[in-house]
């Protein structure tokens, strides 16, 4: 397996965590307020995961090329909860 097959791994990969990001975010609409907290917890480290896929994706793809920027492992923002009226936003 070349470096460029390995990072078309790990984009599939990523598209896949993605797909599960969105099926987990549609049942934060109906979960009380225990569950979730624990689905945004969840959220947060798929989103960390995805993140690093497509970093890592993008970087072995691109290795034999030259193209290859130095990258920086960008942390992606976090989900919160308001307390007050049970609304998810991004922090």
């Amino acid at each position: 397996m070349t470096l460029e097959e390995l990072g078309k791994e790990y984009s599939h990969t990523q598209k896949n965590l993605r797909s599960r990001i969105d099926l987990l975010r549609s049942e934060l609409k109906t979960c009380d307020q225990h569950e979730r907290e624990k689905l945004i917890r969840r959220l947060n480290n798929l989103y960390l995961l995805a993140s690093e896929c497509r970093t890592t994706g993008k970087y072995l793809q691109n290795y034999y090329t030259g193209d290859t920027p130095v990258m920086f492992w960008e942390r992606p923002r976090s989900l919160g909860i308001n307390m007050a009226n049970g609304t998810v936003f991004r922090a």
